[in-house]
C-alpha cells in the first residue's frame, strides 16, 4: 500500500476546513468523492493513509483510503481513549485557558508511524476537541469563544462518524437539534450551519420521500449560499453518504443534480472542473452491470480496438508506475494472466504517468504481455486528466475493473485474491 505519510498540522479543523477541500479539489490535490477523503478532512485527520489519491505531484500521494478499522471504542475506551493521556487531558479553568489548550493540540504535527498509530491520534485528538467543547458551552463564554469552540466540536462529531471510527451519526443529529434551540443565538448560529451535514449523515434512515427532500434542500442550500464552500461541502456529503447506504441510482442522480445547480456559479473556472468531476462521479456509480466504453490511444500511438474485447474477461486497470499499490499487486496480475489467459482473460492497463520514459522501462522491465492506454501531450502524459479517468470519476488508483465476456462491469475492485475468485467463477468450464 502506499504510506508515504505526510503530517500538515491540524489547523484544518476550522471551519475554514472544507474551504480548503473544495479549493484542493479544484487544483487537483485531493481526493474528492472518496468516503475516507471526506472523512479524513472533517475530523481533521492530518495523515496521508493507503492508496494514491489525486495529486498534481506523484511524489505527494493523498488521502485515499482511510482504513474502517476501529482504534478503540468510544471516549475513554481502548486505545483511542484521550482522558487518561496527560497531553490530551482538557484542563479546568474559563474557556480562555480552555481555548488556548485546544489551538496548542491543534497547532502540532505529528508524524504516525502506522495506521493504526494514525487513527488512535486521530481519536485522541478530536475526542479532546470534544470535551473542551462541551466544557466551554457550559461556560458564559463569549460569542468568539463559543462559536470556535463549537465549530470544532460538531466538525471533529462529524468527521469520526463519516470515518466511522467514533460517534454514531444519530447521537450527533439529536445533540445539534438540541443546540438548534439554544438560547445563545451564537450557538443556534453554528448548529443550523451544520444542520444539513448530520442529517446527510443519518440519510440511511430516512424513508426515500425525506432523502428526495434532503438532496433537494442540498440543492438549494448550494444557491442560496451562492456556491460557497461550505454549501458544496455539504452537497457533496450528501451524495457520499447516499453512496455509502448504497442508494446508488439516488447518489448518481444527487451528482446531475449539483452538474446543473454549478453552472449557475459565476465562477467559470470553478464551474467546469466540479462539472467535469461530478459526471465523472455520477457514470462511475452507475458502472456495475452496464458495459464499459473505452476509447483512446494506446502506448504503441495505435488507436484502442475495444471491441475486438468482446467475448473477453477484461481486466481494465488504472495505474501508474509510481504508485506502490498498483506496482505490489502487478505480480498478481501477471499470475492470473498466465493461468486464464488461454481460457479467455485478458487485461488493458490504462496508465496515468505523466511521463513515457518510465511507462516504457517498466513495461519492458516486467515484461508485461498485456497492452496499456496512455495518453500524450506536448511531451508530456495526461496524467490523472486521462479522457478515460476523466469520464468515469477515478480519483485514486489503483482502480482494477473487471469486465465479463458481455463487457458488463461485474467487480470495482478486482485485487487480490478477489480477482482470482471472480476469474476462476467467469471462466470456469459450467459458466459457458
Amino acid at each position: 500500500m502506499c504510506r508515504h505519510w505526510k503530517s500538515i498540522g491540524s489547523s484544518a479543523l476550522l471551519s475554514g476546513l472544507w474551504g480548503g477541500l473544495v479549493s484542493a479539489m479544484i487544483s487537483s490535490r485531493l481526493t474528492l468523492f472518496s468516503t475516507v477523503a471526506l472523512a479524513a478532512l472533517w475530523s481533521g485527520l492530518v495523515f496521508t493513509l493507503s492508496g494514491c489519491g489525486r495529486s498534481t505531484d506523484p511524489s505527494l500521494e493523498n488521502p485515499a483510503s482511510f482504513s474502517n478499522q476501529k482504534s478503540g471504542s468510544k471516549s475513554g475506551q481502548g486505545g483511542g481513549g484521550s482522558e487518561n493521556d496527560p497531553s490530551f487531558r482538557v484542563p479546568d479553568g474559563d474557556s480562555v485557558k480552555i481555548l488556548a489548550f485546544v489551538k496548542g493540540l491543534v497547532s502540532q504535527k505529528y508524524q504516525p508511524s502506522s495506521q493504526q498509530d494514525a487513527n488512535e491520534y486521530t481519536l485522541k485528538l478530536q475526542r479532546a476537541i470534544i470535551r473542551a467543547g462541551d466544557k466551554i458551552l457550559a461556560q458564559k463564554a463569549d460569542d468568539a469563544t463559543l462559536k470556535e469552540a463549537l465549530t470544532r466540536k460538531i466538525v471533529g462529531q462529524i468527521g469520526l462518524a463519516v470515518s466511522g471510527l467514533d460517534d454514531a451519526p444519530e447521537q450527533i443529529l439529536a445533540e445539534v437539534q438540541r443546540l438548534r434551540l439554544d438560547a445563545r443565538p451564537v450557538v443556534v448560529e453554528v448548529a443550523n450551519q451544520y444542520w444539513l451535514a448530520v442529517r446527510a449523515l443519518n440519510v440511511n434512515s430516512l424513508p426515500p420521500a425525506d432523502q428526495e427532500k434532503l438532496r433537494e434542500e442540498a440543492i438549494e442550500w448550494v444557491r442560496v449560499n451562492g456556491f460557497s464552500d461550505d454549501s458544496l461541502r455539504d452537497a457533496v456529503l450528501v451524495a457520499d453518504q447516499l453512496t455509502k447506504a448504497n442508494q446508488i441510482e439516488a447518489a448518481a442522480g444527487h451528482y446531475e443534480h449539483l452538474v446543473e445547480a454549478i453552472q449557475q456559479s459565476p465562477e467559470k473556472e470553478t464551474r467546469g472542473k466540479l462539472m467535469t468531476q461530478w459526471q465523472g462521479k455520477a457514470a462511475q456509480l452507475r458502472l456495475p452491470g452496464s458495459k464499459l466504453e473505452l476509447e483512446g490511444i494506446l502506448l504503441d500511438g495505435s488507436q484502442l480496438d475495444w471491441e475486438s474485447y468482446r467475448g473477453k474477461v477484461v481486466l481494465v486497470d488504472f495505474w501508474a508506475t509510481w504508485c506502490g499499490p498498483c506496482i505490489a499487486e502487478v505480480p498478481n496480475v501477471k499470475e492470473n494472466y498466465r493461468k486464464y489467459h488461454d481460457r479467455g482473460f485478458d487485461v488493458l492497463g490504462i496508465s496515468l504517468d505523466k511521463d513515457r520514459k518510465p511507462l516504457v522501462n517498466f513495461v519492458n522491465r516486467e515484461s508485461i504481455p498485456w497492452k496499456q492506454m496512455y495518453e500524450d501531450s506536448s511531451g508530456k502524459g495526461s496524467g490523472w486528466q486521462h479522457s478515460m479517468a476523466v469520464k468515469y470519476g477515478v480519483t485514486a488508483i489503483p482502480a482494477a475493473i473487471l469486465v465479463d465476456q458481455q463487457g458488463k462491469v461485474v467487480s470495482m475492485n478486482a485485487r487480490g485474491d478477489e480477482l482470482s475468485r471472480l476469474l476462476s467463477e467467469l471462466l470456469s468450464p459450467s459458466a459457458k
